[in-house]
């Protein structure tokens, strides 16, 4: 799927918002009009990571960090992980997932799903809140050897480590690991039982019974697990629970300020100076700053590092 900058721009800034409601932040009650070098204790600023392209060749470690160093350095409390991959390269895959954890006393992670599929399960499972598009999905992700005569290979020793790895530590975050399993372990089952008060319950294997309620089965022995935004919302896996609020509010701000729109649209990620731009709703204010980009001198295309503060107007 193609979404314009102006898309992904404004769904950024619509996302801070809410995840700075979701989280209790501390908004300002004045306009903040300093460089982000200089942050007011009361502004919440966000900066958007993009894992876009094939992990390893479009997306490198070392890209990451360089933009994780330039968020701690300018104070960001928050990274946007906006991820649409359909895989890459288990090594730095895991490199990157190993990164978002040395820094995770820096930063609170969200991952913005649009498509994580492969080796992206590891950025969306270090996150500590996934917020998936109406279209994206999530999962298929075990790890295949390339033969010499170019044909794959399951390597199910290394799906079975990789599994436990990321189970092991997004049980923290609150992911359970039935589902990382399923999406990894050919064989592997995923049940949903939910009772008549809405409680879900999540097991790798079919329940003898059940009182009332309803009984899913995600992922069979012969599938591995790819979700869906509805299925993950239906079965309450995905955090944004109200994203057509979200869309609703998307739209309405297209059309309030569509000549603001445009001349986003224009800027260049790689500018030299900051550009500061106030899109206005009737309750809130958001800066969109674009900053110089980190690794202009690897490439030219790769990210847009989008540094958003959050005030009331």
């Amino acid at each position: 799927m193609i979404i314009s900058r102006q898309y992904i721009s404004l769904h950024l800034g619509i996302i801070g918002l809410l995840l700075s409601l979701a989280t209790g932040c501390s908004i300002s009650s004045t306009k903040n009009t300093s460089h982000p070098s200089v942050v007011s204790e009361q502004t919440q600023y966000y900066l958007e990571l993009p894992i876009d392209g094939q992990i390893g060749t479009d997306v490198t470690p070392d890209m990451v960090r360089k933009v994780l160093d330039y968020a701690k350095a300018k104070s960001v409390e928050h990274i946007v992980v906006r991820i649409n991959t359909g895989g890459g390269f288990v090594p730095p895959a895991e490199a990157i997932w190993n990164l978002m954890y040395a820094y995770e006393n820096d930063f609170r992670y969200h991952a913005y799903i649009e498509k994580a599929v492969s080796a992206g399960i590891w950025m969306a499972f270090a996150s500590h809140t996934m917020h998936m598009t109406p279209s994206a999905i999530m999962g298929s992700a075990s790890i295949y050897d390339t033969l010499s005569d170019n044909s794959v290979r399951l390597n199910e020793k290394s799906s079975a480590i990789f599994a436990a790895q990321i189970a092991a530590k997004s049980i923290n975050r609150g992911y359970d690991p039935v589902i990382v399993r399923g999406m990894v372990i050919p064989g592997a089952e995923v049940w949903v039982q939910q009772d008549t008060d809405g409680t879900t319950h999540v097991t790798g294997f079919r329940p003898d019974t059940h009182a009332g309620g309803k009984l899913v089965c995600l992922d069979n022995p012969h599938t591995l697990l790819t979700l869906t935004a509805h299925e993950a919302r239906m079965n309450r896996f995905d955090q944004n629970t109200q994203f057509h609020r979200l869309m609703a509010l998307a739209q309405n701000w297209v059309l309030q300020t569509g000549n603001v729109l445009e001349v986003l649209g224009r800027l260049c990620p790689s500018v030299i100076s900051i550009n500061m731009i106030w899109m206005t709703s009737t309750k809130w204010m958001i800066r969109f700053e674009t900053i110089p980009n980190p690794f202009r001198s690897q490439t030219d295309d790769y990210i847009r590092c989008c540094l958003l503060s959050i005030t009331r107007p």
